[in-house]
């Protein structure tokens, strides 16, 4: 019994021991808020204190013994129990660690640093920008686990409102995330970029016929009772059982690209969406059920939504590693699905940077009441590209697959029977529409992109400033592409390139960085003579010049394949900025009307030849090389400009409008079918806006704009070799003209 007293008092000694010296730890940490240790950490960050392995804020007893727990099996380890519970440095916990600290309670000689707070590994930032300190580990193959990195990878499953598979329970989608080692263990709470990638798991892709009768998409948008959680699984219970094969399936769309981020701080998530490899339900393009499902994400990263460990055990995962605000970003539909999450209005999505993003799916396969491509329907073929549910073969769903040809019938039928025109197919998949979007953008947009046209940059621009949300625009006189990716970024001004302008915004809206990115001019355009970016307050112009499109002989016939042109000479350089609007009066022979279209183009001509910066097809040169994930690593990220080409020509813009559309205008809205069917041999005035355009004429140049009909059934096969007349006391064109910025862009501008 003696014995038994005196080994009480020696544990009670060695507690009390502990705690004072976990005392004097707290009082170092008060006194580190001066030299901005726990400010580092962020809002909701913790202190951790080196042997401290049970992370209860205490150094005792208890930590020696918690430490032979886990070698005894008795006890499963956390990611920050490993941590602090190494307290000799060995990058391992063995018996050593235990002993250490019974020697540090004891009062005996051990290492220095037991009982002192960890300063915790945060995002900082320099500059505005956010700084890496993430040591990078990449996925490449099945040898890939967590245990070591400094990155913690898992998959999962989250719940949206929607059964459109119609199997009875609200479809799961598969989200793909990565979070630095640091928010997993709480040093801070990560902020999040997401890309909606329905093509990142495309591998396979196959072609999918059309039902044989329609299911319409209203009937898809079933809305089952919510699943009841079974449990909870933990970040590092996803992580522990990670493997490769979880995310073997995006192989398309590995997300790499986003390692630059991810080195400094922020998690990366990615998602192929409904109906896609992996995931539950349907691929259903530009539907209301594909934005629910992607906002789902995004509710599910602020706390809004539930998400699970896998298809069938319903157990619980939570995203308390992050900050629960979200940025959206990507290309082309990647970049579209950033404006479709926007205009939900979400909680959590502070700002997107999307990259030739489509805000009006109507205005992106027609223009002005006619097709711009040579068929009706685009949904469901774009759908069927990315359908990867379905591409390893259909045993089991059976069902789920029919039903989704029986929408692919029904949407491609809505696109036919509207022949290029606007209708309530088409209001769903306009976001240019919505009056909810606060989510911040920075847009990019390519001013020689064919593919999604400069119109789409502008419709969301407009729709931001009837929501009184913020948008800027960096407008480049390339084509179809992102400016930025894991090894090559665009020099974009003097001081700065695509990423780092990307890593201000997102480290404004998401951190709070007080970084001067709000005081971003406007619209940042790259010239066509020069190469470089300069600031404008808008993308349009309040100035404008008339041209007279009259040679003084009456009326002008054009057949199909002909070109009528008229020219004006140019003095001065003149910047046309904005929409060019082409006044016609228009009279036609007996044509197909629905079938039929006039186009227009603008061509800037110097037969002497002339050096410009324009086109899908330019080439680029490296100016400068900066770091990918720190200044120590050899991986380095490309910076490039664009090169000019030589020409003696360049078509810089273009539109066109439907023979049997005379009433349409700029709002894809406008472009309804006439309720008085256009007539043969009857003069009507129609207005072609062409797309938006920020383009210098330069002096001794001629402006050229040539007028051609078009008459083709869209679908390969030519329907007339009618005309049309012109009359051109009636025909002119209002040309939006502001002189040349010559303010470059400096990203310390007001």
């Amino acid at each position: 019994m003696k014995h038994m007293k005196q080994i009480v008092c020696i544990v009670l000694s060695l507690i009390l021991a502990g705690a004072c010296i976990v005392s004097a730890g707290a009082a170092v940490t008060d006194d580190s808020q001066d030299t901005g240790v726990e400010a580092a950490a962020g809002e909701g960050s913790r202190v951790f204190y080196m042997g401290d392995s049970d992370v209860d804020g205490d150094v005792a007893i208890t930590d020696a013994t918690n430490i032979q727990r886990i070698l005894a099996g008795y006890l499963e380890a956390t990611f920050k129990m490993e941590r602090l519970s190494d307290t000799n440095g060995n990058d391992s916990i063995d018996i050593l660690d235990a002993t250490m600290i019974q020697r540090f309670l004891a009062g005996l000689s051990c290492p220095s640093e037991i009982g002192e707070p960890i300063p915790a590994r945060t995002m900082t930032f320099k500059n505005g920008y956010a700084q890496p300190f993430v040591t990078m580990s990449e996925v490449y193959d099945a040898t890939y686990r967590n245990k070591g990195s400094d990155i913690i990878r898992f998959v999962v499953f989250v719940e949206t409102d929607y059964d459109t598979d119609l199997d009875g329970k609200p479809d799961l989608v598969k989200a793909w995330v990565q979070i630095p080692l640091a928010a997993a263990e709480g040093d801070y709470q990560a902020p999040v970029i997401f890309e909606a990638n329905p093509y990142s798991t495309n591998h396979d892709k196959i072609s999918f016929p059309e039902g044989e009768t329609g299911l319409d998409e209203a009937l898809l948008k079933q809305t089952p009772p919510k699943r009841i959680p079974q449990g909870v699984a933990t970040t590092e219970q996803l992580a522990e059982n990670f493997r490769f094969s979880d995310i073997e399936d995006y192989s398309s769309g590995d997300y790499s690209h986003y390692y630059y981020f991810l080195s400094r701080g922020f998690a990366i998530v990615g998602s192929a969406g409904l109906g896609t490899r992996g995931s539950e339900g349907l691929e259903l393009c530009g539907t209301a059920m594909e934005a629910d499902a992607f906002k789902a994400i995004v509710e599910w990263i602020h706390g809004d939504r539930k998400a699970y460990s896998n298809l069938t055990d319903n157990l619980e995962v939570r995203a308390d590693w992050s900050n629960g605000k979200t940025g959206m970003t990507g290309t082309s539909y990647m970049g579209t699905l950033a404006y479709e999450v926007a205009a939900t209005g979400v909680e959590g999505l502070e700002a997107i940077a999307p990259n030739a993003g489509i805000s009006s799916w109507y205005d992106y396969i027609n223009q002005q009441g006619a097709p711009y491509y040579n068929f009706y329907h685009y949904s469901a073929t774009l759908s069927g590209g990315c359908a990867s549910r379905f591409y390893d073969g259909i045993e089991g769903d059976e069902e789920a697959y029919y039903n989704y040809l029986g929408w692919r019938r029904f949407v491609s039928d809505a696109e036919r029977e509207l022949k290029g025109t606007y209708g309530d197919i088409w209001d769903v998949r306009d976001f240019s529409q919505s009056n909810n979007i606060h989510a911040s953008a920075l847009i990019f947009q390519g001013l020689s992109d064919d593919n999604v046209r400069p119109k789409q940059f502008a419709l969301m621009m407009d729709a931001y400033q009837r929501n009184g949300a913020v948008a800027k625009a960096v407008l480049h006189q390339g084509g179809h592409a992102s400016l930025g990716g894991g090894g090559w970024s665009m020099k974009i001004g003097t001081y700065e390139n695509y990423l780092w302008l990307v890593n201000r915004w997102f480290s404004y809206y998401l951190m709070d960085c007080d970084n001067g990115i709000d005081r971003l001019p406007n619209v940042i355009v790259q010239s066509n003579v020069d190469g470089k970016f300069y600031t404008y307050n808008s993308w349009e112009s309040a100035d404008n010049a008339i041209f007279e499109m009259n040679d003084g002989n009456g009326e002008a016939v054009i057949w199909r394949n002909n070109i009528k042109w008229w020219s004006q000479y140019i003095t001065e350089a003149t910047t046309i900025k904005g929409v060019v609007e082409v006044h016609l009066r228009v009279k036609a022979d007996n044509l197909n009307f629905d079938k039929s279209a006039i186009k227009v183009d603008l061509v800037d001509l110097c037969t002497d030849g002339f050096s410009v910066y324009c086109g899908d097809n330019m080439g680029d040169s490296t100016v400068s090389w900066t770091s990918l994930y720190d200044e120590d690593d050899v991986r380095r990220v490309r910076i490039y400009q664009y090169s000019p080409k030589y020409v003696t020509q360049m078509f810089f813009t273009h539109g066109q409008v439907g023979l049997g559309t005379p009433d349409a205008g700029w709002e894809p809205q406008t472009s309804v079918a006439s309720e008085t069917p256009v007539q043969a041999g009857e003069w009507y005035d129609y207005v072609v806006y062409l797309e938006p355009e920020v383009y210098t004429v330069q002096p001794g140049h001629t402006l050229f704009i040539g007028v051609t009909p078009v008459f083709e059934n869209f679908s390969g096969q030519y329907d007339s070799v009618g005309s049309i007349t012109l009359d051109q006391s009636a025909c002119y064109a209002i040309i939006p003209t502001e002189k040349t910025s010559t303010m470059p862009y400096n990203k310390y501008a007001d």
